[in-house]
């Protein structure tokens, strides 16, 4: 029977979206795009008319060329769910900055056809170390693990 929702796989997923969610504010465009399943397959639909993209090249093509822009945003209502190791949702409400609009966004994430398992989980995982590294030099010092 499929897990849904195993601690692990929630747990790998949330620090995916969270990754993606820094290198879109931070306007990383690289970044987000290899967040995205480099094949023609892949698409992106935004919230203009002009804004549907299919196939990576042209989701990659759109991101050039619109360029840098304030992606600041309120996360209001986020919600992560894993079907076994490999596949999840991510589905969020946000608030962009300056702005009473509410927008949606709507993620399938899958491991074998993203490249978590390398690029994504590589810098998942240098996340995750620089996180317990600050844990670990902010307890007192009686108390460090090693």
């Amino acid at each position: 029977m499929l897990e849904i929702d195993s601690a692990e796989a929630v747990a790998e997923l949330t620090a995916a979206f969270e990754a993606y969610e820094r290198a879109l504010i931070a306007n990383d465009i690289p970044a987000v795009n290899d967040f995205f399943w480099n094949d023609p397959r892949t698409i992106r639909f935004g919230t203009r008319s002009n804004e549907r993209h299919y196939g990576h090249d042209d989701i990659a093509a759109f991101r050039l060329r619109r360029g840098t822009l304030d992606q600041r945003r309120t996360l209001l209502n986020r919600r992560i769910t894993a079907f076994g190791r490999d596949m999840g949702t991510a589905h969020v409400e946000y608030g962009p900055h300056g702005s009473d609009r509410i927008g949606r966004q709507s993620q399938t994430w899958i491991a074998h056809c993203r490249r978590l398992e390398n690029r994504q989980r590589a810098r998942v995982v240098r996340e995750l170390s620089r996180r317990r590294t600050q844990r670990q030099l902010s307890a007192p010092r009686g108390r460090r693990s090693a």
